[in-house]
């Protein structure tokens, strides 16, 4: 907030699964009134969902602007309950929206240098991997923060798909990598899980990478399952190259686009005074455009699954990537990287069974099956319809 800012009001506002929300009431040093929202996360993962979503949102606005509320800083501070050494914040702990501007034209200058694939040399690697420079216990710790704008958003009335789908065509399209490959500068979160994305000239590595990353935290949640482990590795060393190397083969081009990363109805609302479009809680990646409708076809995601005229509007601005004849199966390794990831942030082991299922049928078509288990389909989702609206109350 700008310095001479006086809070008069700060109290606890909406529903969050892994951080705490508040609505932060301001008058600023011209004498008018201005609200905040707050976000505060602790733990492993509390710095990749605070910078995380900062950065996202700053590149999402410059791409589409107004699509996501205006984020203003984001920073950390010691809570006396985890570490009574301290209660004031680090002198270099608040990054703003003008504290981070030098960042922009040197993109290494914040962002710790990420580690580079074989293909990837440091000087195309201008990101980093957000948190590098801090120890797991410092980082634990710590509380972070996120200070953005405050909107009151209604979520009863839909929006309208025209408008939704060209506004995420649009990101995807004017959302540029600034080193052309697949990527993001800095830690991000989904849920509680920290994602941090190498820098890859090829989609299959960078998606492998993600995946596995997934896989592993959903092992370490759940607790050793050898059949599953078995598919998983059919998954990242046998049907993710044979799926996705098609995209730039055969003098294909894949462009990096810049998608939201948990783009579904509960983080798409319409504000409640001016009646547009509001985007919000991105955590970003440079990956194929595709993925982003990976999470539509989630067991949580009902809204738009169920109206096709969804879908169909960003249809008619981008065309399914070649070969199209491999789109749902795309579509469908995209969806294990979002259940699983579900499934370890604590909504359970049917989603867990639901991934396992869809590997299963794609070990079927683009590998083999290791062990006895065979793909189901009334355990598909494409085929039973069984869809549930997302209850963060629920341990599925």
């Amino acid at each position: 907030m700008p310095g001479g800012t006086r809070v008069t009001h700060a109290r606890r506002f909406g529903d969050s699964a892994w951080t705490k929300t508040a609505k932060i009431e301001t008058i600023t040093p011209e004498g008018t009134p201005k609200t905040y929202f707050l976000k505060v996360a602790a733990g492993p993962s509390a710095r990749a969902m605070c910078e995380g979503e900062f950065v996202s949102a700053k590149l999402i606005r410059e791409a589409v602007p107004n699509m996501v509320p205006e984020p203003y800083g984001w920073g950390s501070y010691f809570d006396d309950s985890a570490n009574a050494s301290s209660t004031e914040p680090e002198a270099d702990s608040f990054q703003s929206d003008e504290s981070e501007s030098d960042s922009e034209s040197e993109p290494g200058s914040d962002w710790t240098s990420i580690a580079s694939s074989d293909d990837a040399s440091e000087a195309d690697n201008p990101g980093g991997t957000g948190g590098a420079d801090e120890d797991q216990d410092e980082r634990d710790t710590k509380t972070y923060f996120y200070l953005g704008e405050f909107k009151h958003m209604d979520f009863d009335e839909l929006p309208d798909p025209d408008k939704l789908l060209g506004m995420l065509a649009k990101m995807h399209t004017k959302g540029t990598s600034p080193n052309g490959m697949f990527g993001f500068p800095v830690a991000t979160a989904c849920g509680r899980m920290q994602r941090t994305v190498t820098w890859e000239k090829s989609w299959a590595k960078s998606f492998a990478y993600q995946l596995k990353n997934v896989m592993q935290y959903d092992m370490e949640k759940h607790g050793p399952w050898p059949e599953f482990e078995e598919v998983c590795d059919e998954i990242i060393e046998v049907v993710v190259p044979r799926l996705l190397n098609p995209l730039q083969e055969d003098g294909r081009e894949l462009r990096p686009a810049l998608v939201h990363g948990d783009f579904w109805e509960k983080n798409i609302a319409l504000d409640h005074d001016t009646k547009e479009i509001v985007v919000f809680d991105p955590g970003c990646v440079y990956a194929h455009n595709e993925m982003e409708f990976g999470t539509w076809r989630s067991q949580w995601a009902t809204h738009f699954v169920t109206k096709p005229e969804y879908k169909a509007a960003y249809d008619k601005l981008i065309q399914p990537s070649e070969p199209k004849e491999q789109y749902n199966d795309r579509l469908r390794l995209y969806i294990v990287r979002s259940h699983l990831n579900g499934s370890a942030g604590d909504f359970g082991t049917e989603l867990r069974q639901l991934a396992y299922n869809d590997m299963l049928f794609l070990c079927e078509k683009y590998g083999k099956l290791p062990g006895q288990d065979r793909y189901d389909p009334q355990k598909d989702l494409q085929v039973t319809g069984a869809y549930k609206a997302f209850d963060p109350t629920i341990e599925r």
